[in-house]
């Protein structure tokens, strides 16, 4: 079956959508919810992804890396990191290249993981999600980033793929998804475009585009945002609101407990959720600190009173999107908004207000990013047809090259800006002109810093006019590329050798002079231009970014192995003492109702007393933390004995019918043999006595069995096998089968006339010569 994948990567939540031939599915995790945490959690054995992240959340704080997507492709000193890292109950801290490492405690050790490593055990987790849903492995998928995200971002989500074993085939923008879910199902026209305004208040940030609609295509006119504002401010603005009630009203400070603050949290989110579509909301939490259950109400009025500075932020990219654009509201067909801000009913009639239109909501804010990303996974996997539809986006951010020699020359050149297309429609040649045989670099830069830096050290000499080439361009992923570098030289061609001294040659006639034939001399030819060969050598060159390198990768791909084992493990482990308690509660019920005529008083007794033993055992310290085989041998050694009474008690529920059955059997056999008419009249007397008798046969056995086993108590065993008399039951109805199911010959054919041959009857019909007359006959002839 074929099929293809995206993954929606949220900043609280993800969600997988798999397009296959019916069409694209949003599929639902372990739980039956389509909204996977986007949590990694660590166990003293075992890691808890998604779900069970959340789950343990409470119990395992400093364990539990959250906000993954507001750290990934972040350097760990940046001024807005760091002021994010204060609302963390994780601990972290600096890795060798600059980046953040979280320090975290796995099986029992200190241990620190990249951003990358972390993102690639989530992509694990949605990568067997989609499996179990599939049934199938997953290797292509397309992965939704933000619009604004920059080259270190972009590299980072491509290397948590190949941690987690994904072909990443594009990162698609997240606008940019949402804009081909909506546009490829409809209809436009060849010629008129269609423009649509695309607002996605996410969580974090908030995202604003511009596309621009044509049959079979969607073209992006622009994008702004601001990815520090979200509707998080909104839950961030009610926490602040009911801390400083509670504290009044309680004497509680939620600040001062990290446990209490995530709570509070939680149910702050859902106050808000619930003033979307409500006047009021109450907060009610038991136990939130030092033993105190709290509760408070909030209205509507109050909300939008305490969230208008939050509004106002988010309205920013709108207006500088259209500023930048040169357009009016009026000049969008429509205005969809999506995303989990967008509920908020006062940040509606904000955008109502500033735009002096309607709001569309045609859009699922949960589940179009994801379909989108689905959609383009399909365009570019082999193995579909789709309809023909053109994504073409821009880039995200300008980047500039800034060349600088040894001997401290310098030249700047704007390569790409914000309306250069992504992937690029061919590789850009960029020239620097040297003078000196010298070591130069060249610094790719954008709006958020270095790109990459590319080294040479050292330009092998030449001695003609030189420069330095180099081929550039943005990728599918909108990552920048260079290569091909070179040094081009200006050399002069030889000229041809001068005759050598002594030789002839003819003189040139002087001017106006007559040739040797009488006719004008042609003027003498002005000497030509020297010509110039171009000579291209390659230059070796390294190019640095910042991030993992490949052995730090390699690394991690290794590591993300070896946890997945253990976790399997770990779960296999787990799975086998549940199953050794679960037996154990079951046989010491049943061994006192259901299985109790099965065993003997003693029997039972023994039985009983390995089974409280092995529970106690199972209670103790030593039995809390074995491993996998242990467990498995305790279980084998329990069902030795508990597997015959059970057997006992299940023939005991189908001796009766299994005996019955073959007793019907031989009946029906017995009474088909013995059908009169023609049916049957093909079949030998033989092969139907043999029918009767072998029927005879098997209920005369198994009544002897019968009769010998109501003399047998329960506790033994049944004196035959039940498979022995199902076996005899087959065998019967086979014989049968194969007897009676002959069909009947076909009659002989009647014996046709014989036939005249056709030598004779064409004699027959010539006349006889008269040669060949009877004699008689001729007599006749001459008397008449």
């Amino acid at each position: 079956m074929s099929f293809v994948v995206g993954f929606d990567f949220g900043t609280k939540n993800c969600t997988i959508a798999v397009a296959q031939k019916g069409g694209v599915d949003v599929i639902a995790n372990e739980v039956s919810n389509r909204l996977t945490p986007s949590m990694v959690s660590f166990g003293e054995k075992e890691r808890y992804l998604g779900e069970p992240a959340l789950t343990n959340q409470l119990r395992n704080i400093r364990n539990t890396i959250t906000n993954i997507k507001r750290f990934i492709g972040k350097e760990y000193k940046e001024p807005q990191v760091q002021e994010e890292l204060k609302h963390e109950m994780f601990s972290s801290s600096e890795l060798e290249n600059g980046f953040i490492g979280y320090d975290v405690t796995y099986a029992g050790e200190s241990t620190q993981f990249s951003s990358e490593a972390i993102l690639g055990m989530l992509f694990t987790k949605l990568k067997k999600t989609t499996e179990n849903f599939v049934n199938n492995p997953v290797r292509d998928v397309v992965i939704s980033v933000p619009v604004f995200w920059n080259e270190y971002q972009r590299r980072a989500i491509l290397n948590a793929g190949i941690i987690a074993g994904l072909n990443i085939l594009r990162l698609v923008n997240e606008t940019t998804a949402t804009a081909l879910s909506y546009g490829i199902y409809k209809e436009f026209s060849e010629t008129e475009p269609t423009n649509l305004l695309f607002i996605d208040v996410g969580d974090a940030a908030t995202s604003v585009s511009a596309v621009q609609y044509k049959k079979g295509q969607l073209k992006v006119l622009g994008n702004s945002w601001n990815s520090d504002i979200g509707s998080r401010l909104f839950d961030e603005t009610l926490v602040k609101h009911f801390a400083k009630e509670f504290k009044a009203k309680y004497k509680i400070d939620v600040f001062e407990n990290k446990k209490a603050l995530i709570r509070l949290r939680v149910a702050c989110e859902k106050v808000k959720k619930v003033l979307s579509s409500n006047n009021e909301a109450p907060i009610s939490i038991d136990s939130l600190m030092e033993d105190k259950d709290v509760k408070g109400m909030i209205d509507r009025a109050t909300f939008e009173e305490l969230i208008q500075d939050d509004v106002e932020a988010i309205t920013g990219p709108i207006k500088k999107l259209l500023s930048d654009l040169q357009m009016t509201p009026e000049q969008f067909h429509s205005i969809e908004i999506t995303g989990g801000g967008t509920r908020s009913v006062s940040l509606q009639k904000k955008l109502v207000e500033i735009l002096g239109r309607d709001l569309s909501r045609t859009i699922n804010s949960e589940e179009s990013v994801c379909r989108g990303a689905a959609l383009q996974c399909a365009m570019l996997s082999p193995v579909f047809r789709v309809r023909p539809f053109a994504v073409n986006d821009i880039a995200s951010y300008p980047i500039t090259v800034n060349f600088k020699s040894v001997s401290g020359v310098e030249q700047k050149l704007e390569l790409f800006n914000l309306k250069s297309a992504v992937p690029s429609p061919k590789p850009l040649r960029i020239s620097f002109p040297i003078t000196k045989s010298e070591g130069f670099e060249v610094y790719v830069n954008s709006t958020y810093g270095n790109v990459c830096t590319v080294k040479v050290d050292q330009i092998p000499s030449f001695t003609n006019k030189s420069s330095i080439k180099a081929r550039v361009w943005l990728d599918i992923h909108g990552l920048f590329h260079i290569d091909e570098v070179k040094l081009v030289e200006q050399i002069p061609e030889e000229q041809p050798a001068a005759p050598a001294e002594g030789s002839e040659s003819p003189a040139a006639p002087a001017e106006g002079a007559a040739s040797p034939n009488g006719t004008p001399a042609e003027p003498a030819k002005a000497p030509e231009e020297k010509k110039v060969k171009v000579q291209e050598s390659p230059i070796a060159y390294t190019v640095i970014t910042k991030g993992m390198t490949k052995d730090e990768l390699k690394n991690a791909v290794e590591e993300e192995c070896r946890m997945q084992a253990a976790d399997t493990l770990a779960i296999e482990t787990s799975e086998k003492r549940n199953a050794l308690e679960s037996y154990i509660y079951d046989m010491r019920s049943k061994l006192t109702t259901s299985l109790k005529p099965f065993v003997t008083a003693d029997n039972a007794d023994k039985f009983m007393e390995k089974l409280n033993k092995a529970m106690d055992w199972l209670d103790s310290e030593e039995g809390e933390d074995q491993t996998k085989s242990v467990y498995a041998g305790k279980l084998d050694e329990l069902t030795r004995i508990g597997n015959p009474i059970q057997k006992r008690a299940i023939d005991e529920e189908e001796y009766n019918d299994v005996a019955q059955s073959l007793k019907n059997t031989a009946s029906l056999c017995k009474n088909e043999a013995l059908t009169p008419g023609e049916k049957y009249d093909h079949i030998t007397k033989e092969e139907k006595e043999k029918i009767i008798k072998d029927c005879d046969a098997a209920v005369d056995w198994i009544d002897q069995l019968l009769n010998k086993q109501k003399s047998l108590p329960k506790t033994q065993p049944l004196c035959f096998n039940i498979a022995d008399v199902n076996s005899k039951k087959s065998q019967l109805e086979s014989t049968t089968k194969s007897i009676l199911g002959k069909a009947k010959p076909k009659p002989a054919p009647a014996t046709p006339p014989p036939q005249p041959n056709p030598e004779e009857k064409e004699i027959e019909d010539q006349p006889m010569k008269e040669s060949e007359q009877p004699k008689d006959q001729k007599m006749d002839d001459v008397d008449n």
